[in-house]
């Protein structure tokens, strides 16, 4: 057997694949589980150790933290990490509030910072450098105490930390404040907005605070600010255009519209400030933080119920709510009211509803029209009195009104005066009765004072006799249309006779042809 034999080009070859055999192994990671695990260690330690480091706080800055313990005259609240802060007892007491427990939350701002030395307040607190205390609230924004010294004409005159300062009458609540002087001689927290003139000058706000409060309560009532939501508030303050309701940190407005079914001149009357009320969010612009809220959403319909209970022909006791030219609207339950036309306030002429009635008359009404699905009612007045008669006289003695008379009849009546409505006349035997304009025969709009001036005498017909209420309805119209029918029916007849007058001449004829 031949012995192989390795010539120079094998060798060199050989070599070029060992090397680059050598170079695959180096690109190769060698794992070593320990190693890893050392790395894995020291970046968690590390990552821990930047967590729980101290965070770095500012004076005025608003934080939140849990009470970890509370001692004698301090508390401590843990602020997330390693930071830690103490907070005096005081600050609750002087505010009106419990002293937090451990486990509690609690919101408030820095007051001091300095190296580890962490503070907090619910205001800030003045020490003996009184002006840069009033300067770190300003720089800060942290709230102050203000008591109300006097009220000039642009606000109110307070005290802080002994100095003396201004706040704007706009700037005392949300809105325009209408009794600054219910605030004298209270203790207000405000905001310092302005310091000039080496402190001679002091602007504060109370507005601020409240804006900012609102704010975190919308925020935190966000959800249920829907349309259709039903909430509980408070009446904040009354307007003549309407109430200002608060609904757990927001205000809303219910207008006065929305009050009661019941008509409401002005709030004040039904309502008063601090009442609790039950409302219905009409709408909500989250935009502007504007609510529309409603009382009388959540009352029953009244209308629903005089569906029920109202029928025509009923008498009711009514109250006169407003005066139009046109006449009166009455209220006959809450939230139901009805129209008394001029034309059925009285028999005798108004010129205006006034002139017979104020606002604020009860008077019987008969409900003489009821429309409940457009929620109409027409009422009458009129329809209560006693229609009035011609005096009598010794040619036309007093009789009763129906007695002799039958509908249809038609007789010569007397204009005795003219309405806006119709003519009332005179009968023969001196009755009294109306002519409706639409019963006149006359265009519309024909001025029948002109045409029929009192003493004017034409014929009549009785169209209708209302013995329950003594009221006799006459038609000018219906006598001239019956002397046209009586007129034509005559015509006919007449030509009917001609034509046959005709037919029997040429019958004569052709006999006497024969």
């Amino acid at each position: 057997m031949d012995t192989p034999v390795n010539t120079p080009q094998d060798s060199k070859a050989e070599k070029q694949q060992q090397a680059s055999d050598i170079q695959a192994k180096q690109a190769i990671p060698t794992t070593d589980i320990f190693q890893e695990s050392e790395d894995d260690a020291a970046l968690m330690e590390a990552y821990l150790n930047q967590v729980e480091r101290p965070m770095d706080f500012s004076v005025g800055q608003e934080v939140e933290g849990e009470v970890i313990k509370v001692g004698g005259e301090n508390l401590f609240v843990a602020l997330g990490g390693k930071s830690e802060a103490s907070m005096s007892k005081d600050a609750f007491v002087h505010a009106g509030l419990s002293i937090p427990e451990v486990g509690d939350r609690v919101r408030a701002y820095v007051t001091v910072s300095r190296g580890d030395q962490l503070e907090l307040g619910l205001q800030m607190q003045a020490g003996e450098d009184v002006m840069g205390a009033i300067e770190d609230a300003l720089h800060s924004r942290i709230p102050v105490e203000a008591r109300v010294i006097s009220r000039n004409k642009g606000g109110l005159e307070v005290e802080i930390f002994g100095k003396r300062a201004f706040c704007p009458v706009s700037h005392i609540e949300l809105r325009f404040c209408e009794n600054p002087d219910q605030y004298v001689g209270q203790t207000l927290t405000v905001r310092v907005l302005e310091v000039k003139e080496g402190g001679r000058k002091i602007v504060v706000s109370r507005k601020d605070l409240l804006e900012e409060e609102a704010a975190k309560k919308i925020e935190a009532l966000r959800d249920q600010l829907v349309e259709g939501a039903e909430l509980e508030g408070t009446v904040t303050s009354l307007m003549d255009y309407g109430a200002f309701v608060d609904v757990g940190g927001i205000e809303g407005l219910v207008h006065v519209s929305e009050i009661s079914h019941a008509r409401v001149d002005k709030p004040a009357e039904i309502l008063q400030k601090g009442q609790k009320v039950k409302v219905k969010i009409l709408s909500y612009q989250a935009d502007r933080d504007r609510i529309s809220l409603s009382m009388k959403a959540l009352e029953n319909d009244p209308w629903e119920t005089a569906t029920q209970e109202l029928q025509e022909g009923d008498v009711r006791s009514a109250t006169v709510m407003r005066l139009e030219p046109f006449g009166a609207f009455m209220e006959i339950a809450p939230g139901v009211e009805g129209l008394v036309h001029i034309s059925e306030i009285s028999y005798r002429h108004i010129g205006h509803p006034r002139e017979a009635l104020e606002i604020g008359d009860r008077h019987e009404v008969k409900v003489i029209r009821f429309e409940p699905m457009r929620k109409r009612i027409g009422l009458s007045l009129r329809a209560l009195e006693e229609a009035p008669r011609a005096e009598p006289t010794p040619d036309r003695p007093e009789r009763p009104s129906n007695e002799g008379l039958r509908e249809g009849d038609i007789m010569e009546v007397t204009v005795d005066k003219i309405e806006p409505f119709g003519v009332f006349v005179v009968l023969p035997e001196g009755q009294r009765g109306l002519v409706p304009n639409v019963e006149m025969g006359t265009p519309r709009g024909a001025d029948h004072n002109k045409m029929f001036p009192a003493g004017t005498k034409f014929q009549a017909a009785l169209v209708q006799i209302d013995s329950k209420n003594n009221r006799l309805r006459l038609s000018r119209k219906a006598v001239d249309e019956a002397e046209e029918r009586a007129q034509t029916r005559e015509y006919k007849k007449k030509v009917a006779e001609e034509e046959k007058k005709g037919f029997g001449t040429l019958a004569d004829l052709l006999k006497g042809i024969r």
